[in-house]
């Protein structure tokens, strides 16, 4: 796959929403924090979409350590029955976000498109300038056009700091990562830790279905 969307999840409700939130992460694994993201750009959006980039340019996936592709598409799809129906996954082949919004208009024709970023996303999205430049592709003055009309339709949450305009995560969520959620597992697997212990050290960062599909899978044992 090198363009476009492919869907792993689309309750039929998506399908034919009137207004989409689209949020683009590694989800390895999704935490609190992604899913506050999602319930944020629910009250904004008819339905929300998660989708994992088929490539990276800043972010190396090592075997053990990360969850593969197809593992973290089941960890999505665990999360959206937080909220049955009003969230579609899958894995979008353009990361530069003005050809996924390109790509998501040409799938979701009939729908409102926007994006929900984190402060670090949305200073890759001002940066996008370069970012084509690092691939090759022309940036003129539609492209200009593009992002200011993107930048319309993006919703920046405030996860670390409160930024101007950026709708702030309850705090209880703030500092979760997806790196210490992968720290704790690893710990608890060194630990030899039974299911129940397991779920109660997960609680407060994942979603039970998440913890599940996480012991399940035997993720992040490294």
């Amino acid at each position: 796959m090198t363009s476009g969307i492919e869907l792993d999840l689309l309750p039929p409700t998506v399908a034919r929403a009137a207004s989409i939130g689209c949020i683009l992460g590694s989800f390895d694994p999704p935490h609190l924090g992604h899913l506050a993201m999602a319930r944020a750009l629910l009250e904004r959006c008819d339905a929300a979409l998660l989708l994992l980039p088929a490539s990276h340019f800043e972010k190396q996936i090592a075997p053990g350590v990360n969850a593969s592709l197809r593992q973290r598409l089941a960890l999505l799809r665990a999360l959206a029955k937080s909220a049955p129906g009003r969230l579609a996954t899958g894995v979008a082949g353009e990361v530069l976000y003005l050809r996924l919004d390109s790509a998501l208009a040409a799938r979701f024709p009939d729908a409102r498109i926007c994006l929900g970023l984190g402060d670090d996303s949305r200073a890759r999205l001002l940066d996008s300038a370069r970012y084509f430049a690092a691939a090759g592709l022309a940036w003129g003055d539609a492209q200009e056009r593009e992002l200011r009309a993107l930048l319309e339709r993006t919703v920046v949450f405030g996860r670390h700091r409160a930024a101007a305009g950026s709708v702030a995560l309850p705090e209880p969520v703030r500092a979760i990562s997806s790196t210490r959620v992968r720290q704790i597992a690893s710990a608890l697997w060194r630990a030899g830790v039974d299911d129940g212990i397991w779920r109660r050290r997960l609680a407060s960062l994942v979603t039970a279905e998440v913890a599940t599909a996480m012991r399940e899978l035997e993720l992040y044992r490294v």
